[in-house]
């Protein structure tokens, strides 16, 4: 089934060699982050507790420093914490907020995002990609409209006798998708927060084996329209040449299953070299490689890719669009799609947390502790080196006098014996103690608690925050104060989350949901009540909402201690409650802190029988 966010189409056979050479020199671009990727590479082996930056072989990989003061992960444990606390911590992540005549729309908007959230495992990707922001210069996540095929069980009538049976349906819906950076390219000619926007492409390679890239393929529909010949050349288009594979990951990440004895000729009409199948039987042998798959978002204008009118019935081939395209084993284009979304973005979303207006050169929250870590545990091993050689002193020993074995004894009990070379002379010439005196012996413990503290001001962070208790005198406003300050290097770069990275991601879901969500009845799943979305009244009622996360908080938007406190008033004061529908005001209350099926709890007012009415008898005149 075709993604109906976008329009396939058919590449020219005569260009497709030429289309090609232009994707390579854009996957080519990743040789263009090598720089980032020594970066990356090493922050990763921080991550992992390595203390050399950069390793020398494989071999080198268990080459650790015997102690390292833990202020790079710790730190950026706690900074992850507090962005997931603040982003990610809501049942919907993106709650929508309206006003009281807009509840149900915001219901169901609202159901939809969190169905969103679970089905695409929004959290997962999302906290892995803020993580990613906190090591390294810069993260990226995939924003589209998905769809999915999807079996689901149904029963089914046979003679009078129901049958469980499952039948295939598609599920829709907005997906985010955390990118590996080693193997991210974009135009760096723009700053990262503009990419999406201003750049002119944007991609990623990833290694899949061969059922893997069929499922995606036939995700997008894109097996139902190439013939057996180019399925079969999708097939042979194995092995990996851009992809990159980190070092501290090849153990795991450069083999794939094995797909051997496949009989190609016979199921598609080819042999192995290409070759039109007559019949012999042939079978390829595949190796266990991966499929190299790169995926490219390309903003051009159509007329100069060669594309006519006929090629994009119903596009405007003099304006800019952007395309889509599936590149398998860096030689066969698996997929051709202009999209039809109306917000015109490149739907890969870069961020940095501490941007800082040096573009690229920024550096990320583990780059800058670093340093300060290294210093830390090199002070931390000289003292631990200093208690080892007062623990096990060198010496001198006269090898006429006494054993080897005997001075180098592991136990600290036993007897050393002495030669016979020995007797009638005086015993400290067979043992000469060679003198130490460690004059730094518990300074260096103190610099490097120095240097943990240097650490703390430079991330904004505090034994506080990292959830230690703190003795002290300080009342609780105080203390509530200092936790507040500590905070505020942390909201400052929520701030800028907020605005470069989760804004245009709020935006763009809101745009696909409005173009492309079908009508549907879906589970509410923390009430496990029915919505019945009608995308039309979404449509209508779309510029009265405001979307908000865990930094624009919906509480704030919506005022609701204000109106609680409204509610009070109200309820104490005859003449206000005369003026106002108090129902309907703790209704919306209830809605705006989470609460869906209040409807469920009205009184229905039992029907007044109606009385006959008795005619009126003619008063008599009187004068």
């Amino acid at each position: 089934m075709p993604n109906q966010t976008s329009i396939q189409i058919k590449l020219p056979a005569e260009l497709e060699q030429h289309y090609v050479s232009i994707f390579a020199s854009l996957s080519n671009k990743l040789g263009d982050i090598a720089p980032l990727r020594d970066r990356m590479l090493k922050a990763d082996y921080v991550a992992n507790g390595v203390y050399t930056e950069k390793w020398a072989s494989p071999t080198d990989r268990e080459k650790k420093l015997d102690e390292v003061v833990p202020i790079v992960n710790s730190q950026v444990g706690t900074a992850l914490a507090f962005l997931s606390k603040t982003f990610l911590s809501s049942d919907t992540i993106f709650p929508i907020v309206s006003a009281p005549e807009g509840d149900d729309i915001a219901i169901q908007f609202n159901t939809l995002i969190s169905n969103y959230a679970d089905d695409f495992q929004w959290r997962r990707n999302l906290l892995v990609a803020l993580g990613k922001g906190l090591r390294y210069p810069l993260m990226a996540v995939e924003c589209t409209w998905e769809t999915r095929k999807v079996n689901k069980a149904v029963n089914k009538l046979k003679g009078n006798t129901p049958q469980i049976s499952t039948e295939a349906t598609v599920k829709s819906g907005f997906s985010i998708k955390s990118l590996d950076m080693y193997n991210v390219f974009w135009d760096s000619s723009v700053s990262p927060a503009r990419i999406s926007e201003d750049g002119e492409y944007a991609g990623y390679v990833e290694a899949m084996t061969g059922s893997l890239m069929i499922r995606k393929l036939q995700n997008l529909g894109a097996l139902d329209a190439l013939t057996k010949s180019n399925v079969a050349k999708l097939m042979l288009a194995i092995g990996t040449k851009s992809y990159y594979v980190p070092m501290h990951q090849a153990s795991g990440n450069t083999t794939g299953g094995s797909h051997a004895n496949f009989p190609l000729g016979e199921t598609f009409g080819i042999n192995q070299d290409g070759t039109p199948y007559t019949g012999e039987k042939q079978r390829l042998e595949f190796t266990s490689s991966l499929y190299e798959v790169t995926t490219i978002y390309y903003r051009m204008l159509p007329v100069l890719l060669g594309l006519t009118e006929a090629d994009l019935p119903g596009i405007d081939i003099n304006s800019l669009q952007v395309f889509k395209f599936i590149i398998v084993g860096g030689s066969v284009i698996a997929y051709a799609e202009v999209r039809t979304n109306a917000h015109e973005l490149l739907p890969i979303f870069f961020g940095q947390p501490f941007e800082n207006g040096l573009g690229y050169s920024t550096n990320s929250l583990s780059e800058d502790l670093l340093p300060l870590q290294n210093t830390a545990s090199t002070l931390l091993t000289g003292d631990l080196q200093s208690m080892r050689r007062l623990l096990a002193d060198r010496m001198l020993y006269n090898p006429e006098m006494v054993e080897h074995k005997d001075i180098n004894s592991a136990s600290v009990t036993n007897k050393i014996p002495v030669k016979n070379t020995a007797y009638g002379r005086n015993l400290s010439e067979a043992i000469y103690q060679i003198p130490f005196e460690d004059r730094l012996a518990g300074t260096r413990i103190q610099a490097a608690q120095q240097i943990l503290s240097f650490s703390m001001m430079l991330s904004g962070q505090n034994a506080v925050t990292q959830g230690q208790f703190v003795k002290g005198n300080k009342t609780n406003s105080q203390f509530d104060q200092v936790v507040n300050n500590s905070s505020a290097r942390q909201v400052q770069m929520a701030l800028l989350l907020e605005d470069q990275f989760f804004s245009p991601i709020k935006n763009t879901l809101i745009s696909d949901m409005l173009q492309y969500q079908d009508p549907v009845e879906i589970l509410d799943r923390s009430t496990g009540a029915t919505v019945k979305v009608d995308p039309s009244a979404l449509r209508q009622a779309i510029y009265r909402f405001e979307v908000t996360d865990g930094l624009i908080d919906a509480a704030k938007v919506s005022n609701i201690d204000s109106l609680q406190l409204a509610l009070q008033a109200i309820q104490a004061n005859p003449q206000l409650s005369m003026g106002y529908n108090l129902p309907k005001l703790f209704s919306h209350i209830m809605t705006l802190l989470g609460i869906k099926d209040m409807d469920d709890f009205i009184l229905q007012q039992p029907q007044q029988p109606t009385q006959p009415t008795q005619p009126t008898q003619e008063q008599p005149y009187v004068v």
